[in-house]
């Protein structure tokens, strides 16, 4: 989920769209909810012939949204659908951390299938991450 998409779905109406339905929005406006339902909640937008249909949608969006704090980017994002554990925890793409995944993806290398995105190591930060023992930020200490 990109920030540009979460950026352009807070613009949306949505006070007007809860009085007068869904014709508040425009033809890009319902493909902007159909296309962020899909990325966030990992479904359609319901087929029905009701008046609020993609109103009801972008509520249940901004709250999906509100509730798994993804107002902001995460650099690690699952796929839709995908469920992991770590011990009793679960997690899906609406509460993993950064940290979280990190820590998943030590465990579970062979993992990074079930992921749509994670940021790439640097070739020169990768050795200090994994601790191959360089202690010289520590020795500069002493």
């Amino acid at each position: 989920m990109n920030s540009e998409l979460i950026k352009r779905i807070q613009s949306l109406p949505v006070a007007q769209a809860m009085s007068a339905g869904d014709s508040a929005f425009s033809e890009d406006d319902r493909r902007l909810i159909e296309e962020a339902s899909r990325a966030i909640l990992g479904k359609n937008v319901r087929e029905c012939s009701c008046k609020h249909r993609y109103s009801d949608a972008l509520l249940e969006i901004i709250s999906t949204l509100k509730l798994s704090r993804n107002m902001k980017e995460h650099k690690y994002m699952l796929k839709g659908g995908v469920v992991i554990w770590i011990g009793t925890d679960c997690y899906t793409r609406h509460n993993i951390t950064d940290k979280v995944a990190k820590q998943y993806l030590k465990m579970h290398p062979d993992a990074e299938n079930l992921f749509e995105s994670i940021p790439e190591q640097k070739e020169d930060n990768k050795g200090a991450a994994e601790g191959d023992g360089d202690t010289s930020k520590e020795d500069s200490k002493e």
